[in-house]
């Protein structure tokens, strides 16, 4: 069976808010507490020739919800930098990808094939590479700086 599981019968609602509901408890280890202007920088390995450094920072934070951006400090092979905005549910305690540097606005779902080269599950897809980014900051990541308070750009 491939790792995509019920995708042939439609859209795996309850495997993606799993997925969004453990993504909710790796930020809060990260960022805890969601305080405006909170970010912290973690050095992370890529691959055998390649370290980076993922930047998290809290932009917005309202009595439910809270908006981290995530950004890719150096790119890999001088790719464009990835950038992710993720959105916080503080009350359901779920954190879901909404948008990224190429798209703005994901859909659950998309027909395929489309005109922007989408996977029928691409919002799924993110989220679980957000997922394993935020693994990797918990299990290898070391913090290039304290997290830090700063006041909201």
């Amino acid at each position: 069976m491939d790792g995509f599981p019920l995708l042939r019968r439609g859209y795996p609602l309850q495997i993606h808010h799993a997925e969004c509901e453990v993504n909710f408890l790796r930020l809060a280890r990260l960022l805890p507490g969601f305080a405006p202007g909170q970010s912290q920088c973690i050095g992370i390995r890529f691959a055998a020739d390649h370290e980076d450094a993922l930047e998290l920072r809290v932009t917005e934070r309202s009595r439910y919800t809270a908006v981290i951006e995530l950004r890719q400090v150096h790119p890999v092979w001088s790719a464009a930098a990835l950038e992710i905005s993720i959105r916080v549910y503080l009350d359901a305690r779920m954190a879901e990808v909404t948008g990224c540097r190429q798209t703005r606005r994901l859909l659950p779902r998309y027909p395929y094939p489309n005109s922007s080269g989408f996977a029928r599950d691409e919002k799924w897809q993110l989220d679980r590479l957000l997922g394993e980014w935020l693994d990797s900051c918990l299990a290898e990541g070391l913090a290039l700086d304290a997290v830090l308070m700063m006041p909201p750009p």
